[in-house]
């Protein structure tokens, strides 16, 4: 349970730099992207490499192969820039 704890706080960190970002710091939301997508590929990996041991199939084990293709397309677009649209003068 120690291990839940420690990963729900840090969790709730990770939340509340993601709200001050969306908020205040929008030029970062590629890196938060970015960050999204480390994390990701980082907890697949390690479950790859060391599988844990339950009886069941993990709940949350389905998002990362949602998550991952989604943070991409969110990276890419977040990344685009914004090019205003002329008016035409008439």
């Amino acid at each position: 349970m120690f291990v839940f704890g420690l990963w729900g706080h840090s969790q709730l960190i990770y939340a509340l730099i993601q709200l001050l970002v969306a908020f205040r710091y929008r030029k970062l939301v590629p890196f938060m992207y970015l960050l999204l997508i480390v994390e990701t590929v980082g907890r697949m990996v390690i479950g790859h490499v060391k599988p844990p041991i339950i009886l069941h199939t993990v709940p949350g084990g389905v998002a990362n192969y949602i998550m991952l293709p989604l943070a991409i397309l969110m990276l890419i677009l977040s990344l685009m820039e914004n090019k205003p649209k002329l008016s035409s003068k008439s």
